[in-house]
């Protein structure tokens, strides 16, 4: 809870954090909150200067890092859509077209974060949001993303980052591959 905004409506769970869509309590804005309660504090301070570097159409734009009763915020640029894993449990069948449109856009993001050497490790519908008119999608996770130096001095890049159902061969350590961007 941050006494600077409103929650408007939980969207999920995006790795450890919850991502909430806000409002500012004094302009109006409109705003996405993920907030950390507990633990992996670097880790996502690391992800904000990770965020902050990066200008990717497709990738979460944090505004700000707040510290307040014990929670680290991170306000992001709103986005008017839905989490990618919601959208799949509702049980609708999206059209080829859709699909299409969807998989159009978050290959062009992808390519982006691939182009500035980001290793993501977690690329997942719990952290994917899509609007569905448009197809446009925003990646709102990078707690376990590494830029290519990082990864090679880092402890905390393992073979076995992310959700094992949506791991590369690379990251499962059954492949005698380094992972890369």
């Amino acid at each position: 809870m941050t006494a600077s905004y409103q929650l408007l409506e939980r969207l999920g769970t995006a790795a450890d954090p919850n991502l909430y869509r806000a409002r500012h309590l004094d302009s109006g804005k409109p705003a996405m909150l993920k907030q950390l309660d507990s633990g992996h504090f670097s880790r996502f301070r690391r992800e904000y200067a990770l965020l902050q570097s990066l200008d990717i159409a497709g990738v979460a734009k944090p505004a700000d890092l707040i510290t307040e009763g014990g929670y680290l915020t991170m306000v992001l640029d709103d986005f008017v859509g839905e989490l990618l894993e919601s959208v799949l449990e509702q049980g609708t069948r999206l059209s080829w077209p859709d699909c299409l449109g969807i998989a159009i856009h978050l290959a062009q993001t992808l390519t982006g974060v691939h182009a500035a050497r980001v290793i993501h490790q977690d690329i997942r519908p719990s952290n994917i949001l899509v609007e569905l008119e448009s197809h446009r999608v925003l990646l709102v996770d990078f707690s376990l993303a590494l830029s290519q130096d990082q990864a090679f001095v880092s402890d905390s890049f393992t073979a076995c980052s992310g959700d094992w159902a949506y791991l590369s061969p690379e990251q499962t350590g059954r492949m005698n591959r380094t992972v890369d961007y």
